[in-house]
């Protein structure tokens, strides 16, 4: 890399915890190691960003410190992952947009990827106890993130038509059924992955077809829905459960979009759905396939 390109890359710099001893060094701590710094510039560099957290600094930012001596201070600083390349999300996302009916969830959701992803990404919030699809503003380059608690599928069927009419926009759809949370696979209309009404097919029939005392509580539900078609299903939420949820959440999108856990990630990652039992608080993955009644293959 020649110096021109070198001078307009932007690095992230990951939060550290600085200790100053009376030995004139200072210790700098942060999640993935530790380092001694004696250099009378490095401590300055230090001390001047402890109070940022995460920050995105550019090349220029270094040289006020190191000079001449820039580039092996960020080779230094790259080794003991002070900081690191800016990497540009994933799947060309500019925006994260969360759409929610439930406060808590989403406002735990938007917290994180404000405060540990504000200098990657754009992230706006829209909450409405009554959230429709009408509501949703969608551009090309956003992941479109919904939690449903309660879950409406006529609610969920119009989000899915909305995400599915713009080509460069993503979805990925989460809520609660049963006494399970779901997270969908990634979906794209143009792509044509399995979408958020063949998941919800396959999880309302594998619940019908579990017998419990003659009655399931899919069968409820549809008697319920052949009632009332605008019926909403709601499941009360401990804090442990939201803490959970808001976990897996904003642990896919780290590793999908923003890429925490390297710049490689396998093709099926994107097609994997998740259900979490709150109840057991285990973690199932699966591969949904497409259900013959959908229309998101055509």
């Amino acid at each position: 890399m020649n110096a021109s390109v070198s001078c307009l890359k932007s690095y992230r710099l990951n939060q550290y915890i600085l200790h100053e001893l009376d030995s004139d060094e200072v210790i700098v701590q942060n999640a993935k190691g530790i380092v001694r710094a004696y250099d009378s510039r490095l401590k300055d560099f230090f001390k001047e960003w402890d109070e940022f957290g995460t920050a995105l600094l550019s090349y220029s930012d270094f040289e006020k410190f190191f000079g001449k001596d820039t580039k092996e201070a960020l080779e230094f600083l790259k080794e003991y992952h002070i900081i690191e390349d800016k990497i540009e999300p994933n799947l060309n996302i500019k925006r994260i947009s969360v759409y929610t009916n439930n406060v808590e969830v989403g406002g735990y959701i938007e917290k994180i990827l404000r405060i540990d992803y504000k200098q990657d990404i754009d992230v706006s919030m829209f909450y409405n106890r009554e959230l429709s699809p009408k509501q949703l503003e969608i551009q090309e380059g956003d992941l479109i993130l919904v939690f449903l608690n309660p879950y409406n599928r006529r609610v969920a069927k119009g989000i899915r038509d909305k995400v599915k009419s713009v080509e460069k926009a993503f979805l990925l759809f989460t809520y609660v059924y049963g006494n399970c949370f779901y997270m969908d696979s990634l979906y794209n209309g143009f792509l044509k992955p399995p979408c958020h009404l063949c998941h919800i097919s396959y999880i309302e029939s594998s619940i019908r077809t579990t017998d419990y005392n003659g009655i399931t509580y899919q069968h409820i539900i549809d008697s319920l829905y052949s009632d009332r078609s605008f019926f909403s299903i709601e499941v009360p939420l401990t804090q442990s459960n939201i803490f959970n949820i808001v976990t897996q959440i904003t642990n896919r999108i780290s590793k999908l979009i923003l890429l925490d856990e390297g710049s490689f990630i396998q093709s099926h990652a994107f097609l994997e759905s998740y259900m979490f039992d709150l109840a057991t608080r285990k973690l199932y993955v699966d591969n949904p396939i497409h259900w013959e009644l959908c229309d998101c293959y055509e």
